[in-house]
């Protein structure tokens, strides 16, 4: 092939090809728009489906427990409004110095919810509830037997890696109680900011239905 020719050639096909080139480049990036803006929206959906999920489970769960007309059924119905948000919650009964086992949703069987309800035990050897009944704070921790006590931590199977939260349960500036939320044998996220509405509605209504009744009535009601 003479020089000329491939000169020509080339001049004929060179501003085809680029042509072609810029042809194919477009199509691609608006085809990868598509599947981003496509993706994204998807994205968006999903996350507009759970969030409207978790507002409906809550709005249930809140009305669970305002369902309910005395002190101990309301800490019954926390506890199981509770357990939607996390793998397995419980409730700790304050008595004095003491801290009692009253209910636990999520347990592994039977026997670990027989054993839940006769704890009994003193509240300095549970470090984190102590701290959650003086700050009135919530509080998460491992599950160590240093911050729960060895006999919850054996109870639960709980590992130093584990996060366990502790929600307080305030009535007329006094921890009552305290909610026990963590992943369980589902190994299910804790959800806080469900649970912290829920404990929050909890008081509240604990507060309506025992507005003529002094602030030991869940302790009273609630002793196993």
């Amino acid at each position: 092939m003479s020089e000329d020719l491939r000169q020509t050639i080339h001049s004929t096909l060179e501003p085809l090809l680029r042509a072609k080139a810029e042809e194919i480049e477009r199509e691609l990036a608006e085809r990868l728009q598509r599947e981003w803006q496509s993706a994204l929206a998807e994205c968006h959906e999903k996350a507009r489906h759970a969030r409207r999920e978790t507002a409906e489970s809550l709005a249930a769960a809140v009305h669970l427990i305002r369902a309910e007309a005395s002190v101990t059924s309301i800490a019954h119905a926390l506890v199981d409004a509770a357990a939607s948000f996390a793998g397995r919650t419980g409730l700790f009964i304050l008595r004095e110095d003491r801290l009692l086992g009253f209910r636990v949703k999520g347990a592994a069987d039977p026997e670990e919810e027989r054993r839940f309800e006769q704890i009994d035990l003193a509240l300095r050897d549970a470090a984190a509830i102590a701290h959650v009944a003086e700050s009135r704070d919530c509080v998460v921790t491992g599950g160590n037997a240093n911050d729960l006590s060895l006999q919850i931590v054996d109870l639960f199977g709980l590992r130093p890696e584990d996060r366990v939260h502790l929600f307080p349960l305030v009535l007329r500036d006094q921890v009552l109680a305290v909610l026990y939320a963590d992943a369980g044998p589902a190994s299910k996220p804790v959800e806080t900011a469900a649970i912290e509405v829920l404990a929050s509605a909890a008081e509240a209504w604990i507060e309506a239905v025992g507005s003529r009744k002094k602030p030991a009535l869940l302790r009273e009601e609630t002793t196993v």
